[in-house]
Parts: C-alpha cells; sequence; structure tokens
C-alpha cells in the first residue's frame, strides 16, 4: 500500500460551476487567515474588548463581512458559469460586482443604524 500526501487542490483545477464546494473551500483558506490577522490587530490594538464574548464579538464583526463577500464571488461566479456555459473573462466580473455590492449593503446599513435612519419604513 502506497500512502502518497494527496496534492493540494487548486481553484482553476476544474472549470468553473463544478466542485463549488472545493473552490469555496479554497477561496476560505486565505479569506479566514486574512480576517484571523485583522480581527487580531483589532482586538489587541484598537478596541480591547472585555471578556471572552466580547472578544469573539469583534472577530465575527470583522471576519464575517470578508467571508460573506468571499462566498458571494465564488457562489455567484460558479453560478453564472453553470447558467451560462460559457468560460469567458465576464463570470469573474459578475462575482466581483455581486461581492462589492453585498459589501456596499454591509456599509449603507452600518451608516443608517450608526444615524438612526430607518432604510425601509413601514407602510402605512
Amino acid at each position: 500500500m502506497d500512502a502518497k500526501p494527496k496534492p493540494p487542490s487548486r481553484y482553476f483545477e476544474r472549470p468553473d460551476g463544478e466542485d463549488v464546494l472545493g473552490k469555496w473551500l479554497h477561496v476560505m483558506k486565505p479569506t479566514l487567515l486574512t480576517a484571523f490577522g485583522i480581527s487580531t490587530v483589532d482586538v489587541m490594538c484598537y478596541s480591547h474588548p472585555k471578556g471572552y464574548l466580547a472578544t469573539l464579538g469583534r472577530y465575527a464583526y470583522i471576519g464575517l463581512p470578508l467571508v460573506g463577500v468571499s462566498t458571494a464571488f465564488v457562489c455567484t461566479t460558479n453560478m453564472a458559469a453553470s447558467l451560462r456555459k460559457k468560460d469567458d473573462k465576464k463570470r469573474p466580473i459578475i462575482g466581483f460586482n455581486m461581492g462589492m455590492a453585498l459589501g456596499l449593503f454591509a456599509v449603507i446599513k452600518k451608516v443608517s443604524c450608526d444615524n438612526g435612519w430607518n432604510l425601509f419604513p413601514a407602510m402605512t
């Protein structure tokens, strides 16, 4: 029995639209490392939360938007590939725009909450 280590998966190993979970996991490794690094710098140098729950809250506050934008990019790019059945340069642009739209919505929501604005007023 030969126990050779399996080579690591690459993002472009399979065409877009296939193995979405593998592509998502491949993108999550640098995303989570970046989120962890930025969150650690924030906790140690800027926010100084008191207690475990507040510290985990800061990690989630900074890390989860990065994970969401990366997930939006991977899912949108692969969905566009499987719907269009084409391998062209428009798919990453579509995924990038979706990630940016999600990030922009998060910024707008944050600013509206900070200023007491109601984005979706009740219909009377």
